[in-house]
């Protein structure tokens, strides 16, 4: 009787069973570390672009302050006298449709965040749903 040489041959069924159930596992968790590591870049571009605008509103208020404020005195010591309050006035006015043109385009940047993890979380949908 020879023996057989070929290692595939005698494979057993239960071999081949734990051998798909690691190769199963191990794309399992490769899939998983590949939705994690974009998620992780998703969640810094999001902070980076959280930060980014944090900044710019601060430093876009010190220095609209600062240069509101030279302006209002320019004004306001170029006007006579007697039309200085309603000079204030308009001005008063004129800021607050400003600011409010502002905060309606800060409210708008920041909602654009809200779907950052919009594309990881179909990804995950799908690969639950495969499974």
């Amino acid at each position: 009787m020879t023996k057989n040489r070929n290692p595939q041959e005698t494979a057993k069924p239960e071999d081949e069973a734990s051998t798909g159930m690691r190769r199963f596992g191990t794309l399992a968790l490769e899939g998983l570390q590949v939705r994690l590591e974009l998620l992780a870049v998703e969640f810094e571009a999001m902070r980076l672009r959280l930060a980014s605008g944090v900044l710019n509103l601060v430093l876009a208020f010190g220095l609209g302050l600062m240069a509101l404020a030279l302006l209002i005195t320019a004004v306001l010591l170029a006007v006579p006298e007697a039309w200085r309050w309603m000079a204030a006035g308009g001005l008063g006015a004129g800021l607050l449709a400003v600011a409010a043109v502002f905060v309606m385009a800060a409210r708008r940047d920041f909602a654009a965040n809200a779907n950052a993890f919009a594309a990881s979380l179909a990804e995950l949908r799908r690969d639950r749903e495969v499974l």
